[in-house]
């Protein structure tokens, strides 16, 4: 069976969010089934240190002059084509409306269509015209979660039945450090603390966090909060709101985009990690702090139940004293309770695995291509 898919998500600056989902998925296919002929494409030219089980993306052309979309529509297809593909797989929630060969699009989450979420870029424009129409006309549609499997079918009028649901797991760059205390000093953060990734998307309730924070802070004053994910216009308005609400600045770290072991460490030494986004596909980062060993506080909004399961507390974001109420109590665990919920935080992260994504995902193959 030779499969080609769209490489264009690692051939960006950094590889994050789908990229990654590539970068697991593919090579675990490969270690199922290794006489798999797997072909990468791409309209951009891939890091050069770029390697995925010996496979590099192969950038196709004409791609001078061409929009991303054409490239999408019409340069991917025909290349699959003369590739002798006998699938074609998308993984970034667009596919062609149009292909010689059945495709399989991996539709991750329709935030663009909801009431809640606006993007007027061309990009986004261009999901919502065209989207749905791949979409509907794909072989197969393949999400993360059953949650995001009802809204594809209710936005995209797709029946549900013709959606799988395959979810995601961790990589395996995710661990927590050996020596979690020398790793917090090194990078001069004083527990305890709690942790949240900051964003600029007003679904991933940034500005939720911190007003929880600020409850918190008011009732224990050692605690501190840390925010990863900032860059520059977001590290401004997150300034001008710690300001507004009079938390004090030495008890907030702000860190930009964290490389994988300061990621690790913040983690693993963190009293607890609040997660209070009000819509996710599947919230990959409630796992990640499990396999790390923190203690979970998550949204009980949209897939993010289904992710934690019974080993996180889950909250409604829009009840801020709620939430800062149960985040104190998590972070005054003592230590026979934390690692009670440690235990269960590793059980459940450990029943997603990538060879599991991969063999969902073959069942998905096999069936489009008998």
């Amino acid at each position: 069976m030779r499969i080609v898919w769209d490489a264009r998500v690692l051939c960006g600056p950094e590889i994050r969010g789908i990229g990654s989902y590539m970068s697991n998925l593919v090579p675990a296919m490969l270690d199922r089934r290794p006489d798999l002929d797997i072909q990468l494409f791409t309209d951009s030219p891939p890091p050069s240190q770029l390697r995925l089980r010996g496979l590099v993306p192969q950038m196709v052309g004409p791609t001078k002059g061409y929009r991303w979309q054409l490239w999408e529509r019409f340069v991917l297809p025909w290349h699959a084509r003369r590739a002798g593909a006998d699938l074609l797989h998308s993984p970034a929630n667009t596919t062609p409306q149009r292909a010689p060969m059945p495709r399989v699009v991996t539709v991750h989450d329709v935030i663009p269509y909801l009431s809640h979420v606006t993007d007027a870029s061309p990009q986004g424009r261009y999901w919502c015209r065209t989207v749905p129409d791949g979409v509907r006309r794909a072989a197969a549609v393949v999400t993360d979660s059953e949650v995001s499997r009802t809204d594809i079918a209710r936005v995209f009028e797709v029946p549900a039945d013709r959606i799988d649901v395959v979810p995601l797991a961790v990589g395996s760059d995710v661990r927590p450090p050996a020596d979690v205390e020398s790793s917090l000093r090194d990078r001069a953060i004083q527990p305890p603390y709690v942790l949240a990734l900051a964003a600029t998307a007003p679904r991933k309730n940034t500005l939720g966090v911190l007003r929880v924070f600020q409850r918190m802070a008011r009732q224990n004053h050692d605690v501190r909060l840390v925010l990863t994910g900032l860059g520059p216009g977001l590290r401004v308005q997150i300034t001008r709101a710690l300001m507004e609400l009079g938390i004090p600045v030495d008890r907030v770290h702000l860190f930009g985009f964290v490389d994988t072991d300061t990621r690790n460490a913040l983690y693993a030494g963190s009293a607890a990690f609040l997660f209070l986004s009000l819509y996710e596909g599947f919230g990959l980062p409630i796992l990640e702090a499990m396999r790390c060993g923190a203690p979970v506080v998550c949204s009980s909004r949209a897939s993010c139940p289904e992710v934690a399961g019974d080993a996180a507390a889950l909250v409604d974001p829009a009840d801020e004293p709620a939430v800062a109420a149960i985040a104190l109590d998590v972070v005054g665990l003592s230590g026979a309770a934390r690692r009670q919920w440690q235990a269960r935080g590793f059980a459940r992260e450990r029943q997603f695995s990538w060879s599991d994504t991969a063999r969902m995902t073959l069942d998905v193959y096999d069936r489009v291509c008998a």
